[in-house]
């Protein structure tokens, strides 16, 4: 301000003695750029088109340098800034700024989170540093002081230029938003193996703000090249073995915790038997080319996935800004039929070597289920809405007893005979 002040004195002489000026045919400044010199000549511009013409002569572009000072005072008197006063009558002057800026200029480095979710300390915070700049405020108001007291050097001012991100802006974002978790004990070393597989693959993902994740992509095809083996899937109507088996085990944890953490979910879909390790209208089911979970980041910051097994339990871990709401999950079967029987088969597929048994339960009956899946937001403690998410028919299934057989032979009277029977 004091600056400021000086200039708008020395302008204000310099106009009462103006007609004893002896000005310098063409004005011309040095400007001083830590140590890099950058000159600066007043020069003809030259009209191409009579506009343009016009333009110089309103201007006083091509005018003499006293012209040029009187042009100066006046916009300064009618209030322009020093900027805009300065480049109507010398517009090069904006090639020398530019200059001064590239020799000048240090661009801030922001804050930055390491994220490293198999460490014991999972975020690393970077410093954020600031940059500098030409001070344009000054640059042009030492133009018109050196213009009017007749000095041939400046040295140009630079001011700090702030980091976008700083420490305590991303101090925030490494709030745990939700954490889920569904059991895997019950599962075969493949089908653990698998689900292992495919939350490794998602383990430690970041998503930018608007940023989609999705699961397909990021666990790629479910072969035994990408290290999947094989284990039950759901194929139709019935448990099959399959390479991946166990991976929608993944992509359901996943999912389940998107939920609650509130993020957007763009695609799901569900499984055509219900699964025994989630509620009802709360699975994702995947398949390469045929369906996959997509969750979208709609939060105001980044987002960072951990996913693991730990304890005979998958895990997944959200982390971000906080939440506006604490938000529950709530299933309700609508309908739930009757259950089938179990149907009988005579195949020691199913029998380990050296096993005793000659008769054992493969699978469970399962009825028709008829669901809807809800989240309910707190705020405070209190209830402030519920939105259904979702409607969803799984199909019934029969379960399957298994009976050992001696010979080939045996296994196929064995099904004539039931099959008499029935």
């Amino acid at each position: 301000m004091k600056k400021r002040l000086l200039t708008i004195l020395i302008i204000a002489l310099a106009f009462l003695c103006l007609g004893a000026d002896k000005p310098r045919q063409r004005f011309e400044l040095e400007f001083n750029c830590n140590g890099d010199i950058v000159r600066y000549l007043d020069a003809q511009v030259v009209a191409d088109n009579h506009l343009i013409y016009e333009e110089i002569e309103r201007r006083k572009i091509n005018a003499s340098i006293n012209d040029k000072k009187r042009e100066v005072l006046r916009l300064i008197e009618e209030g322009k800034s020093e900027k805009q006063a300065v480049l109507n009558c010398f517009p090069l002057i904006t090639n020398v700024l530019n200059n001064a800026q590239e020799k000048l200029r240090k661009e801030p480095k922001d804050s930055r989170i390491i994220f490293n979710p198999d460490k014991e300390t999972m975020f690393v915070l970077t410093c954020e540093e600031n940059g500098l700049a030409v001070d344009e405020d000054e640059f042009y108001a030492d133009i018109v002081y050196a213009l009017f007291a007749n000095k041939r050097e400046i040295t140009v001012k630079t001011k700090p230029t702030n980091a976008k991100v700083t420490l305590k802006d991303n101090e925030r974002y490494l709030y745990k938003k939700a954490s889920y978790s569904t059991s895997v004990a019950s599962s075969s070393d493949n089908r653990k193996h698998n689900v292992k597989q495919a939350l490794s693959a998602i383990n430690g993902s970041v998503l930018k703000i608007g940023e989609i994740l999705s699961f397909n992509t990021k666990t790629g095809i479910r072969s035994e090249e990408n290290g999947y083996k094989s284990a039950k899937i759901i194929l139709g109507n019935e448990y099959v073995d399959g390479v991946g088996g166990g991976v929608c085990q993944a992509s359901t944890t996943l999912y389940n915790c998107a939920l609650l953490a509130g993020l957007e979910v763009e695609s799901v879909s569900s499984h055509s038997l219900l699964p025994s390790y989630v509620e009802p209208s709360f699975d994702a089911m995947v398949n390469m080319g045929s369906s996959d979970l997509v969750i979208k980041n709609n939060t105001s910051g980044p987002i960072f996935i951990k996913a693991y097994i730990k304890n005979d339990r998958a895990i997944v871990e959200i982390y971000g800004c906080k939440n506006e709401y604490e938000i529950r999950k709530k299933s309700v079967t609508t309908y739930k039929g009757k259950i089938p029987e179990d149907k009988k088969v005579y195949d020691n597929k199913y029998f380990i070597q050296d096993e005793t048994l000659n008769c054992k339960r493969v699978s469970y009956s399962q009825p028709q289920i008829k669901s809807e899946g809800y989240l309910i937001y707190y705020k405070n403690g209190e209830k402030q809405r519920e939105q259904k998410i979702r409607e969803d028919n799984y199909n019934s299934k029969s379960g399957i007893i298994a009976y050992r057989v001696e010979k080939k032979d045996d296994a196929l009277f064995f099904i004539f005979i039931f099959n008499i029977r029935s």
